[in-house]
């Protein structure tokens, strides 16, 4: 056989697997924006009291990082101000866009929403290795970048180490005791007997369960899903991300501190 033949041979490999790999990113991409809007679609919509600084924040042409706590709705207000925009959607939840390269990310990006795409929605970017570079390379080149995180990676040491001057950050919390009554549809008068009995029970029921967007919004039941959301945390957040060896004594430390919160713990 020629060495030529050899050449083709390789570039014809060469070429199947990237078509292999961009064909299944480009449906990990489609599949994840469908997921994304099948969430939001019908949803019940309580306007936070820190959207009017978003919606500020959002006309920065810096890298533009929403960080908080998991499920506290930052995919979600992201996706409300982009909404009548045309913007890629990645979700680095996803183990195989883990192994994927960003200029591969960003080809399958653009054979989905076209040459005129220049917004990048990047979800739980923390996950990706070199989510820096990633960032960077994107800001340079031009696109508006908005970034979702929620673990220690994202913590504004971590933005100031590797986007110095070129990112703004915003820390997005669950609903606050105000968000809650409006999500829940309580108006009342707290001035009267009746309308203080009423907070005095709501507030309770908030403590017990919670200000995170999907226990009140979709009703989802407060013991389960915080216990799920707990678990998340540690094991993800946490265990996964510092490399923790001895997994069940820290999740046994971590009860502790959680059970004894506000309590001197020696």
């Amino acid at each position: 056989m020629a060495a030529g033949d050899i050449d083709w041979i390789i570039l014809r490999t060469f070429y199947k697997k990237f078509a292999l790999i961009n064909n299944m990113v480009r449906k990990i991409l489609i599949d994840q924006r469908e997921e994304l809007e099948e969430r939001i679609k019908g949803k019940k919509i309580v306007e936070r009291e820190c959207l009017k600084i978003f919606k500020e924040y959002a006309k920065s042409s810096l890298v533009k990082v929403t960080m908080g706590v998991r499920r506290c709705g930052k995919s979600f207000l992201t996706y409300l101000l982009l909404k009548d925009k045309v913007f890629g959607y990645v979700n680095f939840d996803e183990d195989i866009l883990l192994k994927v390269k960003s200029n591969q990310i960003i080809s399958a990006l653009h054979e989905i929403y076209g040459g005129n795409m220049n917004v990048i929605f990047l979800d739980e970017v923390q996950n990706y290795d070199g989510w820096e570079l990633f960032i960077n390379k994107l800001n340079r080149s031009g696109y508006d970048v908005f970034v979702t995180g929620s673990n220690a990676k994202l913590l504004s040491k971590e933005l100031a180490t590797h986007l110095t001057g070129r990112h703004i950050s915003l820390e997005l919390f669950p609903f606050s005791f105000r968000e809650y009554l409006i999500g829940n549809k309580i108006k009342t008068n707290p001035e009267t007997s009746k309308g203080k009995g009423i907070i005095k029970n709501e507030l309770k029921n908030y403590i017990v369960g919670s200000g995170f967007p999907e226990v009140i919004v979709e009703n989802e039941n407060p013991r389960i899903y915080l216990r799920e959301l707990y678990r998340h945390i540690v094991e993800k957040d946490i265990i996964l991300r510092y490399n923790i060896r001895y997994k069940e004594t820290f999740k046994e430390i971590a009860l502790t501190v959680m059970s004894n919160f506000s309590n001197l713990i020696s």
